[in-house]
């Protein structure tokens, strides 16, 4: 009944396996150390009808290292094996970040979110702070999550500017430990103001060929979108179209080489949250310069 030694890596199912024979059929037991084994969820004792015997040991750690015994006995006699299992400690590693935290810049009652990666052996600890005061687990506000691929989280629900700071992630096992941090901010988010335009478009007079330019300068909060319109069908970039935005308000269509057909009405449509607002004026493609 010749039972192999088993060697293994800590985490991993060890199988030790021998084969009886004999009449009448004999019982046998297991052990380890001496002590009778019986089955449970980490250890399985299979008897199979070819004379198999069979002992798994799930999920191995370093305490499982030991010398097994099968014995196998009936009303003739009794014969055993022993057989030594060994279970190798990981190889540690210490925690490193696959994937860093960045800064959150958010209004008052938006959700902020955090997220890094970890990989570490043994699965490191995580640990989050805030301005170096650690958040509990249960925290309802700061609310933790991590997943299997080591990707940790934090989700700060509806902020607030108190909320502010600098937010840490600390990983750690046996081997070291690993930090990452990044800011938030938390605002009280702009009152929204309706456009309105600070420079209306004017009419523009210019020779076939030459440029036609129109200019306005729009504000409000947030800053308005801009759309231009000629005689009533919106304009994109291309063929000769030039549409600018500039971080101050002011806005320019440029039409490079005017031609008879873009005579027209042009208008141009500033929009955000708290309103629209239009200014239209006529472009004529004469013998007069722009006025």
């Amino acid at each position: 009944m010749p039972v192999r030694p088993v060697v293994v890596v800590e985490g991993e199912t060890a199988v030790l396996e021998g084969k009886t024979s004999g009449k009448p059929k004999p019982t046998v037991k297991w052990y380890k150390n001496g002590e009778l084994l019986k089955a449970s969820d980490k250890v399985a004792i299979e008897s199979l009808d070819d004379g198999t015997q069979r002992l798994t040991v799930k999920d191995t750690t370093v305490d499982d290292t030991d010398e097994y015994r099968c014995e196998a006995s009936n009303e003739f006699g009794d014969v055993w094996s022993d057989v030594t299992l060994t279970v190798k400690a990981k190889p540690q590693q210490a925690p490193s970040f696959e994937k860093t935290l960045v800064e959150v810049a958010i209004s008052e009652g938006e959700t902020a979110t955090y997220e890094c990666k970890v990989t570490g052996e043994p699965k490191p600890e995580i640990k989050w702070f805030k301005d170096k005061e650690e958040i509990s687990s249960t925290d309802q506000h700061f609310v933790q999550s991590r997943e299997e691929d080591g990707t940790a989280r934090l989700v700060i629900k509806s902020a607030k500017v108190k909320d502010s700071g600098e937010i840490r992630c600390e990983a750690k096992n046996p081997a070291g430990v690993a930090r990452t941090n990044a800011p938030l901010v938390v605002t009280l988010p702009e009152e929204e103001v309706a456009p309105e335009f600070a420079r209306d478009l004017t009419a523009c007079q210019v020779l076939e060929g030459q440029v036609a330019q129109f200019e306005c300068k729009v504000q409000g909060t947030p800053l308005p979108v801009v759309r231009w319109f000629k005689d009533g069908e919106e304009l994109k970039p291309g063929d000769g179209i030039k549409i600018e935005s500039l971080p101050d308000g002011t806005n320019k269509l440029t039409i490079e080489k005017a031609k008879i057909e873009d005579q027209g009405n042009y208008r141009v449509e500033a929009t955000n949250p708290a309103g629209s607002m239009s200014s239209k004026a006529p472009l004529s493609v004469q013998g007069s310069k722009c006025f």
